[in-house]
């Protein structure tokens, strides 16, 4: 079984006319080596919903730059709807990346790169390791969400969340932070769902106990509830899929409550940076998301 790392890249759309996100910023997960595990070697994996954002379609090539490496590659791209993460690279080696890949007592690996030779130490992270399944749910976090459209529903729209460990305050110790383009023509609670969505995608991935969710808007929160019924076609849909999500992590028990704006601050300011970007990024707090996973 290959070695799992880490690293931080940016998907630039080679479509961007056409693209709703021109690029994403996130951290994949890599096989540093060939790996039984991957149907293809040297490819890069990339989840539907991503490839619909970014405007790639199966087969093309797109450029990819790895922050750890400060170099752009381009990288061919097969779509896989079922992964543990959005993004996985295969075969550092095999794509003519890196010249070799030794790892130490599955803590550190080190990557010597191609043309220049540079070694590259990289951090083994827990988090969507090979072979590896959460034996028990623990810990709880909060997550708040927001959305935005400037002229509601003309566009354009932006969206923001943050995933604060434990269950008290909006300043606490942050695991997850993110912002997001999602283009033109959607309604404010259209953007609201958008934050949700991609907020719970990365809290369903820190093996919760308990999430509590957080959100401005009345009537989001209470057609979480079940409170209000749901007429809208496009937001019935992006319910539907949150409700797709929760049912997928069943063990994870999930409340909802409304706050004021200002208890919402950070989200509502990631959200107005992702909307004045027109890109998408996520940050992951890897020290205290380890802590929390108790993997380290």
């Amino acid at each position: 079984m290959g070695t799992s790392v880490i690293l931080h890249v940016t998907l630039q759309s080679p479509n961007p006319v056409e693209a709703s996100v021109t690029c994403w910023t996130l951290p994949v997960r890599v096989m540093a080596e060939t790996s039984s595990s991957t149907d293809d070697p040297a490819t890069v994996y990339l989840q539907p919903r991503l490839a619909e954002a970014l405007h790639v379609k199966e087969g093309e090539s797109m450029e990819v730059t790895i922050h750890e490496f400060s170099k752009m590659y381009s990288l061919p791209i097969k779509l896989k709807a079922r992964m543990s993460g959005d993004v996985l690279i295969s075969d550092l080696v095999g794509l003519g990346i890196a010249e070799s890949v030794l790892a130490d007592d599955n803590k550190t690996t080190e990557v010597v790169l191609a043309n220049g030779g540079k070694v590259v130490p990289l951090p083994v992270t827990p988090m969507w390791y090979v072979g590896d399944t959460p034996k028990e749910r623990r810990g709880a976090a909060r997550l708040y969400f927001d959305g935005i459209s400037r002229d509601s529903p003309a566009g354009p729209c932006g969206y923001g969340f943050h995933v604060v460990k434990g269950t008290y305050s909006a300043r606490g110790e942050e695991l997850v932070r993110g912002y997001g383009y999602a283009g033109m023509d959607k309604s404010s609670n259209e953007m609201e769902y958008y934050g949700l969505l991609e907020g719970l995608t990365w809290a369903s991935r820190l093996d919760l106990r308990n999430l509590t969710i957080f959100g401005v808007s009345e009537t989001i929160i209470k057609q979480l509830t079940g409170e209000y019924d749901i007429k809208n076609r496009r937001l019935k849909f992006l319910h539907d899929k949150v409700k797709a999500l929760l049912d997928r992590n069943a063990g994870m028990k999930c409340n909802y409550q409304r706050i004021h704006r200002e208890e919402n601050d950070i989200a509502e300011s990631l959200s107005n940076l992702g909307l004045a970007t027109k890109e998408t990024k996520i940050v992951c707090q890897w020290p205290q998301i380890n802590q929390l996973l108790k993997r380290e």
